[in-house]
């Protein structure tokens, strides 16, 4: 099988709920969330700018034991670079994290998801990224 990723975006404004699950995920494996400034409820588009005030992420399965994610406003967020968001830095099979402050980002081609798992290319994930729109 390839790489899949699926995007749920919940809207109850002003925040956003992205909802993400991965098959086959690895250590280079991207998701691509589209953003809008202003996204219409039920189109599955979330904010161009905001703050991340949460993410929690889960390894269900696959040959991977930890998970090392980072999120983006441009592709390969993984690496250190002026388009990082946030960058985990703490492997782990399971975490949910609050933001005290929230993370800002401004994101006009999408957020770009990296769940940079540890081994295979056989991994299923759950994520849940928590926005509140406009505020950064």
């Amino acid at each position: 099988m390839a790489y899949t990723a699926t995007t749920t975006v919940a809207q109850e404004r002003p925040s956003y709920v992205i909802s993400l699950g991965e098959t086959e995920a690895g250590a280079a494996t991207e998701a691509t969330i589209t953003t809008a400034a202003q996204p219409q409820r039920g189109t599955n588009i979330a904010p161009t700018h905001g703050r991340i005030v949460r993410i929690a992420f889960d390894l269900g399965a696959g040959t991977g034991t930890t998970m090392d994610p980072a999120i983006g406003s441009a592709t390969s967020p993984a690496t250190v670079n002026g388009d990082q968001i946030w960058l985990n830095g703490a492997a782990a099979a399971k975490a949910n994290i609050f933001f005290d402050p929230p993370r800002p980002y401004y994101a006009p081609s999408g957020l770009f998801w990296r769940s940079v798992c540890d081994a295979g290319a056989d991994n299923v994930t759950t994520i849940k990224i928590y926005i509140e729109a406009g505020l950064n």
